[in-house]
Parts: C-alpha cells; sequence; structure tokens
C-alpha cells in the first residue's frame, strides 16, 4: 500500500514538470512564426524535448515581416 502512495506522488511530480517545461516551450514558441497554441501542445503531447527543437526550427516573427516588407 505505502509503495503505490510513492509512486503516485512521483507521477505527480512528474506531470507538474512536464506542464511547467511545456509551458516554458509554448513561451519560447510566443516570438516564433509557430506560435504558443502549437508548440504548447507539441510540448505536451510528444515531449518538451520535442517541442523544443520544433520552436527553434521555426524562424522568428521578425524575420518573417522583414522578408514580407523587402517583397
Amino acid at each position: 500500500m505505502e509503495e503505490n502512495v510513492i509512486s503516485s506522488k512521483y507521477t505527480e511530480i512528474f506531470i507538474l514538470v512536464w506542464i511547467i517545461f511545456s509551458l516554458f516551450v509554448g513561451l519560447l514558441g510566443y516570438k516564433n512564426k509557430v506560435g504558443f497554441t502549437l508548440a504548447l501542445v507539441w510540448s505536451i503531447c510528444f515531449s518538451p524535448l520535442v517541442g523544443l527543437l520544433i520552436v527553434l526550427r521555426y524562424e522568428k516573427l521578425k524575420n518573417v515581416f522583414k522578408k514580407n516588407t523587402n517583397n
């Protein structure tokens, strides 16, 4: 019985850390073309590391606006 309580605590901590890192990745995606919501969804569904890699692959919004104004 006590083993299940300990296991439950670790599971709750793991989920909390997963969500916190996913929110951090979402904030990084906020200023990218991908956006906060999509970065957050990718981070929660796959992992914060995968979400971070996806966010880093997209361009920053200021670079996208510069390309559009130069054309």
